[in-house]
């Protein structure tokens, strides 16, 4: 987008609500970008006269209490923006818009107000991260992932090599709640894990909390993640587009109406199969063999502003992975086509309403589903005719819901949120078609499994936002969840505590405690090494919710003018009831999985998290650094004795930083340290010539062969090794005529470190005899790529 010249703009519009007597009166209002109109989440309100200050919500509104009569000076500020001030004098209830300026540059100006600060806030275990710091990270063939920035966070962890995943003190990736526009998302995953769903281009604000969860959260054991797409542009036409090495993005957004409603859309393709891997498997092949492989996303939203009072936002997400196979002999003898298709859609309602200046409501009417679809047809032609064969796997999860969120201001030391919500879930774990036919007549034509599971859950939840002086703030919230189907009811009852100490101006202690169910869950099939091919799965019968409880204190604190931030929390988490797959567990056509599933699980995770950040005009960065330790324990695993998770890294440690040579010239650098993750490996062969299974004491080897039975260390008591990379990119930005022209270098693992993606056992011939050597297999060396992008 063009650069703005808009000036800072105040509208000030004053409602008198009723005559009282009373001494208080409240500002509220909307904080908004003066160019685009974009709300702005999180902009910070302070007054300076009466030290008051409040933050605007996730729809930028907010509500400050001031004593009437009193002149006031309002600030108001946002990362990225001028700060702008204004005085009021206040006879009542007074309605004031905000509109402020971008200004990147201007870091270092933004003024230190109490309730921004790390500090003083009351949550803690929470990471934000904005656009702009994202954009600063090197890139992975030209793409920005949100979810990769979030690995380098202390406390979270990446699954493997490349992979998108993120794995949050000790838990497993579908113990995260991921929201687009307040929606789950159930499958965040392109390119088998090397890129998430989420495109830049559209995130106007995230942030992942790690623990200490808000009671109007819930249903997941490790983690929430709430991601907000832009509105759009209120003001003017404005568009990106961007060529990369892996994708091709082109965005647009504007008003439909000016001032009142606006639109955005934003599609990204991998554009592979187009260029290299359809025309070279068809000319290697001589035209016999086609094999093609994409994924895109579609991001859409729409906002109105029906009036000062009331809001409507649509939102809109569809994105797929797919892989396609087709075979053909020569002379067409037979033919053959395999298709794998995976992803999300998701779709939602947004109605805000202001009953007046202290009460503000959120109603979300949502679809969200997720599906796995496996195609696969073989044809055969001979002299009497053609035999074909059809078969086809699919799988997948579909959930309806509502939900209403209340925020009450009642006054400059006491807020309340509550709210209610209703989900329908509908599990499809595997439902699988098989058809053979003979010139054209059906011989075989039948469905495996074709069954629908349908589960409801209600929850409703109170926060109570509290100040108890100048030095004591307290988040006491109840959750209370009842998940039920034809069959069975299940009910918990989860409080939530948060609280503050302010030890210094500059300095604070936090701790929180969170009891958590969850009643949904995921499964692998087994032996089927592809991505997006996981189950989905409710609560039912055999199947209890898993739970956790989480404890944490923390000490936060940052320089006087909020350049440095510096954090530091322990944590310990215990699970229980946690579910796995039985050893040697298999089943096929989604039949037979309630048999292969054991639960009574448990697990406990602990550790120390440390963060320094630095905001500046010129350099920025951070510095994190993790110890944890998780442990799980199964019946009939490792002999009953507790074993490392599969995803347990003692330490891990990140340090990226981003510094401006010129205005429009910058340079960035990220290295990561891991430790390796656990893995169990064959050690021996048992070879008994007399063995026979239990029954068969009888029986007579009559081939005199013996038998051969492999050995395996105790259950991830080993590790592979340790993880380390180091990412470099330069980025350099033109002003053109028509707009802002971006190139971006990146080079992703500079010095080459071959870090393994997993190990095999391969026997090879030493001096005639044949011996077992264990190898590692890597999968990205050195990798530069490069994009380009053009803002209008």
């Amino acid at each position: 987008m063009t650069p703005c010249n808009c000036r800072t703009i105040l509208s000030v519009s004053l409602i008198v609500l009723t005559l009282t007597a009373s001494s208080q009166v409240r500002v509220s209002g909307w904080v908004h970008d003066s160019c685009t109109g974009e709300s702005l989440v999180h902009a910070v309100i302070f007054d300076s006269i009466s030290q008051r200050s409040t933050i605007s919500n996730n729809y930028g509104f907010y509500s400050l209490q001031l004593t009437k009569q009193q002149k006031a000076k309002l600030f108001v500020s946002f990362l990225g923006y001028q700060t702008f001030s204004c005085d009021a004098n206040l006879h009542a209830d007074t309605l004031i818009n905000l509109h402020l300026t971008s200004k990147p540059e201007a870091i270092e100006e933004l003024v230190v107000s109490a309730e921004r600060s790390i500090h003083t806030q009351v949550q803690m275990s929470s990471i934000n991260l904005s656009n702009a710091q994202i954009q600063h990270l090197p890139e992975i063939g030209g793409e920005t992932d949100i979810l990769k920035a979030y690995q380098l966070m202390p406390g979270i962890i990446q699954g493997g090599e490349g992979s998108s995943n993120i794995l949050v003190r000790g838990g497993e990736s579908d113990q995260n709640l991921i929201l687009l526009d307040d929606v789950p998302l159930y499958y965040v995953n392109h390119l088998g894990g090397f890129v998430s769903v989420f495109n830049s281009d559209m995130i106007k604000d995230a942030s992942l909390i790690k623990g200490g969860f808000p009671a109007r959260y819930g249903n997941r054991l490790s983690s929430i993640m709430d991601v907000r797409m832009k509105d759009g542009n209120t003001q003017e036409w404005a568009g990106s587009a961007t060529l990369g090495m892996l994708t091709s993005r082109l965005s647009l957004e504007g008003p439909l109406k000016p001032n009142t409603t606006s639109m955005i859309l934003s599609v990204r393709r991998f554009m592979w199969d187009v260029l290299y891997l359809r025309p070279l498997s068809y000319i290697l092949s001589e035209g016999n063999t086609n094999i093609g492989y994409y994924f895109y996303d579609i991001n859409a939203k729409i906002q109105h502003r029906i009036s000062s009072k009331n809001r409507v936002y649509l939102s809109f997400y569809l994105g797929d992975d797919k892989i396609s196979t087709r075979l053909k002999e020569k002379e067409a003898v037979s033919k053959a086509h395999a298709k794998l298709k995976w992803g999300n859609m998701l779709g939602a309602i947004r109605w805000n309403h202001t009953y007046h200046s202290r009460l503000f409501s959120n109603i979300t009417v949502a679809h969200t589903r997720f599906r796995y679809l496996s195609e696969n047809s073989n044809k055969f032609r001979y002299e009497e005719g053609y035999e074909e064969t059809n078969s086809n796997l699919y799988s997948g999860i579909r959930d309806i819901s509502i939900k209403i969120d209340y925020e009450y201001y009642h006054n400059d030391r006491y807020t309340v949120l509550f709210g209610a919500d209703q989900i329908i879930h509908n599990f499809k774990p595997g439902v699988s078609t098989y058809s053979e036919s003979k010139n054209s007549i059906s011989l075989i034509d039948t469905t495996f499994n074709n069954q629908k599971l349908f589960s409801y859950e209600n929850n409703v939840y109170l926060e109570n936002q509290l100040n108890l002086g100048d030095k004591i703030k307290l988040n006491l919230g109840l959750r209370f969840n009842a998940y039920y189907d034809l069959n069975h009811r299940y009910f918990s009852v989860e409080p939530r505590i948060s609280g503050l100490f302010l030890l210094h101006p500059n300095m604070s202690l936090k701790y929180s405690y969170t009891r958590v169910q969850q009643n949904i869950h995921q499964i692998d099939y087994p032996n089927l090494y592809l991505p997006g091919a996981d189950i989905w799965i409710p609560t039912m019968n055999d199947i209890v919710p898993e739970k956790a409880s989480q404890y944490a204190i923390g000490l936060s604190a940052t320089s006087r003018n909020d350049t440095y931030i510096f954090e530091i929390e322990g944590y310990y988490k215990a699970l229980k009831d946690l579910m796995y797959l039985k050893p040697g567990a298999g089943f096929s056509h989604g039949i037979g999985w309630e048999d292969q599933i054991a639960q009574g699980g448990t697990g406990q995770s602990y550790g120390t998290e440390l963060l320094v950040q630095r905001r500046g005009k010129l350099l920025e960065g951070w510095v994190s650094y993790s110890y944890s330790r998780s442990t799980r324990s199964f019946e009939g695993v490792n002999q009953g004795k507790a074993f490392p998770f599969q995803y347990d890294r003692p330490h891990s440690f990140n340090v990226h930083a981003s510094y401006n040579v010129r205005k429009n010239f910058s340079l960035s650098a990220l290295w990561i340290y891991q430790t390796g993750l656990p893995i169990t490996l064959r050690n021996g062969t048992l070879v008994s010539p007399d063995f026979n299974y239990p029954g068969e004491e009888n029986r007579v080897n009559d081939l005199n062969v013996p038998s051969e039975y492999a050995l395996y260390t105790s259950t991830n008591s080993l590790r592979i090794e340790n993880y380390h990379r180091l990412d470099l990119s330069m980025q350099h930005k033109k002003q053109k005529k028509r707009g802002e022209r971006i190139w971006k270098l990146s080079i992703y693992n500079a010095y080459n470190r071959m870090n393994p993606y997993f190990y095999f056992w391969k026997s090879v011939s030493i001096n005639g005899n044949e011996e077992l050597r264990l190898y590692k297999k890597t999968l990205f060396p050195i990798m530069p790529s490069i994009s380009y992008t053009f803002n209008f």
